[in-house]
Order: structure tokens, then sequence, then C-alpha cells
């Protein structure tokens, strides 16, 4: 066997992985009906509560929005900026907009709009999103003196952390069998 016969094996061998890895993955996408992996997308683009047009333009300019937003449109805000940047840079922007107006909106419904939109995308394959939003909602309630919120997304978050540390363990034995 030469060098050509190993290059070629190689080849073969990577391009049959690659098909088997896109159908299989094409296959688990169909019947999961996972369409998106922006959950903000998902969660909010038809929510009746949202004017997507309002939060892109927010998210396109970078500034702080003259009109009125919704709870909804306040999250959907922060989600998308979490899925394009780190939390800190989230909580400036967010303690920005809250010097501008927010904050007074920045109450029980806004954190549990986030608490609530966080268990429910934990549960549609999204759980660094999920962690991500939690995080955010608990550092927000911390910087807003929110102590309630603090403890509540804590729990949230140890739950999370549970579960996923349940499905580790649970697909470790099932590959030890």
């Amino acid at each position: 066997m030469d060098i050509a016969d190993i290059a070629f094996a190689a080849l073969v061998a990577v391009g049959l992985y690659a098909i088997y890895y896109s159908s299989t993955r094409g296959l688990l996408n169909f019947i999961f009906q996972r369409k998106t992996k922006n959950w903000v997308i998902q969660n909010y683009k038809n929510h009746p509560d949202v004017d997507f047009e309002k939060v892109d333009r927010v998210i396109d300019s970078g500034i702080f929005p003259a009109e009125e937003f919704s709870r909804q449109e306040m999250v959907a805000v922060f989600g998308l900026l979490l899925l394009k940047t780190e939390i800190p840079d989230v909580i400036q922007k967010a303690q920005l907009f809250g010097g501008q107006g927010w904050a007074k909106k920045f109450d029980h419904d806004f954190y549990e709009e986030i608490a609530n939109r966080a268990i429910r995308i934990s549960t549609q394959w999204h759980k660094r999103s999920a962690r991500d939003l939690i995080m955010f909602g608990k550092r927000l309630a911390e910087v807003y003196q929110e102590k309630v919120w603090v403890g509540e997304y804590k729990k949230l978050h140890d739950k999370l952390l549970a579960e996923q540390e349940h499905l580790e363990q649970d697909s470790r034995i099932r590959l030890r069998k």
C-alpha cells in the first residue's frame, strides 16, 4: 500500500463520514422540526406582543429606541444581543437603556418573562442560550438590586445545571452498555 492508496482511503473515509453526519443531522432536524438555531426568532417572530421590525431596528442601530417597547420586545432585544456578544456587554447595553428609560420597566413581569423564556428555550435544545439568558437576568437583577430575582435566577440556573449533569450521566451510562 503506497501513500496514494492511504490518501485515497482517508479521503473516502472523510467523505463517507460527511455524508453520514449530514444525512443523520438532516434526519434529526426533520424529525424534531429544528428549523433555526436562533431561539429569539423561534419564540418571538410571530408573538402577538412583539413587533420584530422594532427589535431589528434597535439591534441594527445599536442606539436607544424612541418608541415604547413591551417586556417581550425588550427580552427579544437582549436575547439577540446575547446571541451576538458576551453577557457583560449586554449588561452594559441594558444599563445604558435602563438609564434612558427602560429601568422603570425592569419590573417583576420583565424578570418573569426572562425566567419563563429561559425555561422554554431550554426545552427547545438551546441549553447554552437558556443559561446565558438566566445569567443575564441574574446580573441585571443584581445591578438593579432585585434580591428576590437574584435568588430565583440562582435556583433556576442550579436546576438547569442539575438537568444537564443528569443527561450527561445518563448518556455516559448508555455508552458503557
